[in-house]
């Protein structure tokens, strides 16, 4: 059995030996695991931040406000639009918008919920909620899901039936 490509050559030759030596082959291949494993252990390593990433004038921009203490609170925003592109009509859109508002108002870690505001082509109405600095992201799970069924049903009475 002859091969044309040396590459070919050195793998086979490989995998005769370890055919012929099954044990060793093991043993050779557990020792590369073991130090392998040692190695990463052993070499530490180092996670970038933020700051890191900072380049050109956005990033000294950026080093500014977190000197400052000027990162906005975190927010999360409902946006009401029509079906298949349809601007909503007006009614129905503020009656969603109130029916979000008054649903997520009461819910914990919620610190503001912003007056509803029309997209310049009035094809969008978007609500904007204002969480709480303190809010914790890993107890959210926990937590009620924001779409209960009593603002489930305020949705879907507020939707145009079609």
């Amino acid at each position: 059995m002859s091969a044309g490509n040396p590459l070919t050559a050195v793998s086979m030759k490989a995998a005769r030996w370890s055919a012929a030596h099954p044990w060793r082959a093991i043993l050779g291949w557990l020792a590369l695991v073991v130090v392998a494993v040692g190695l990463a252990t052993a070499i530490p390593t180092v996670e970038t931040s933020d700051a890191d990433y900072r380049m050109g004038e956005s990033g000294r921009a950026d080093q500014l406000v977190a000197e400052a203490g000027l990162d906005g609170l975190p927010s999360e925003n409902v946006l009401i639009t029509g079906k298949d592109g349809v601007a909503p009509h007006r009614a129905v859109a503020q009656q969603a918008a109130a029916a979000v508002a008054d649903a997520v108002r009461p819910l914990e870690g919620v610190a503001e919920v912003v007056e509803p505001q029309w997209s310049p082509d009035s094809t969008a109405l978007l609500v904007a909620v204002q969480l709480a600095k303190e809010h914790d992201e890993a107890g959210r799970s926990s937590r009620p899901s924001t779409r209960s069924s009593r603002s489930s049903r305020a949705w879907s009475s507020a939707r145009p039936a079609t």
